[in-house]
């Protein structure tokens, strides 16, 4: 089953997996180029744009707006692994970030080092807003890490804009006696 829509800058796409039984919101914004998942708790049955925005109606008979600028919801999104095209163990050196937090948003950084899932009590966080307001630099030199590879989990609430990320890896871990 899928279902799917545009308002002219971004493709909504519902489907479910047949096996599974998941299901997915994709949406493809065509000036970044770049897909997202939203989550979706119920099933889609259509979309519809007219000048008041885009709206996606599901199966629990609520009409939702897609674009409503409403950002006081909890969010969170993972980098892909990355392991800068070698498994040779490296050293996160130090992380920098330009963000812009709302009045009532937060935001938490944590790494997931290898093939760590993320856990709220036990992965690394190397980040929280606490509460900080504005644009804003963050710089963060993370514990030593001898490590083939890593992840950065970003989660908050509330409207946050990643502006810039910068990553400082050296290479490491080989002893020669």
């Amino acid at each position: 089953y899928a279902v799917s829509g545009t308002d002219n800058r971004s493709y909504y796409l519902y489907c479910e997996n047949d096996e599974s039984g998941d299901s997915y919101l994709y949406v493809y914004d065509t000036y970044t180029e770049l897909w997202s998942e939203q989550s979706v708790t119920d099933r889609v049955i259509g979309f519809a744009h007219n000048k008041n925005g885009m709206y996606m109606l599901c199966t629990d008979g609520i009409v939702y707006k897609m674009d409503s600028g409403e950002y006081a919801h909890d969010w969170s999104f993972e980098t892909d692994l990355i392991t800068n095209k070698t498994v040779d163990i490296k050293h996160i050196k130090k992380l920098q970030m330009l963000v812009e937090l709302a009045e009532s948003a937060n935001m938490k950084v944590y790494i997931l080092y290898d093939d760590e899932e993320f856990n709220e009590n036990t992965s690394h966080l190397v980040y929280s807003s606490n509460g900080k307001r504005g644009k804003f630099p963050i710089r963060v030199k993370p514990r030593k890490t001898a490590n083939y590879g890593f992840k950065l989990h970003f989660e908050g609430a509330g409207y946050v804009k990643l502006y810039e990320l910068e990553i400082f890896i050296e290479a490491g871990g080989d002893m020669y006696v």
